[in-house]
């Protein structure tokens, strides 16, 4: 079974393979303007029976630097492409035994700022067995 470390270098891995997107496993010092950070990862232990497996719920926040109405734009086109990345490698190069992408939390009404930078920002659960 994969550690929550294992997870988060997984994850982040597979999320730069998307086109455009940088992901990394937690929080950088400096963001680029489309970035996948792995902020939280949550674990039931012994999800199943006789230690077979743990389940993750892992949060990702996807940042988009930019005019408002384009980075918005550029956040839905984003989520999509992350959910085809996790459904053409739902194993995280065989880290996992399954993940997929499981929601999408809000739309960012205006730019947050982090770090001096202002960003359109939505969250993503991951769902993850190990």
């Amino acid at each position: 079974m994969a550690t929550d470390t294992q997870v988060r270098v997984a994850l982040a891995d597979s999320l730069s393979e998307v086109a455009g997107l940088r992901g990394h496993a937690w929080t950088p010092g400096q963001l680029q303007g489309r970035d996948a950070v792995v902020i939280e990862v949550n674990v039931d232990f012994d999800a199943s029976m006789q230690r077979g497996s743990d389940e993750m719920n892992v949060v990702v926040r996807l940042l988009v630097g930019g005019d408002l109405r384009t980075a918005q734009q550029r956040l839905s086109d984003l989520v999509y492409l992350v959910r085809d990345r996790l459904w053409d490698d739902p194993t995280l190069d065989d880290t996992v035994s399954d993940c997929r992408l499981h929601r999408k939390r809000g739309d960012s009404e205006g730019q947050v700022d982090v770090g001096g930078s202002q960003f359109a920002v939505v969250d993503l659960e991951v769902q993850i067995i190990t």
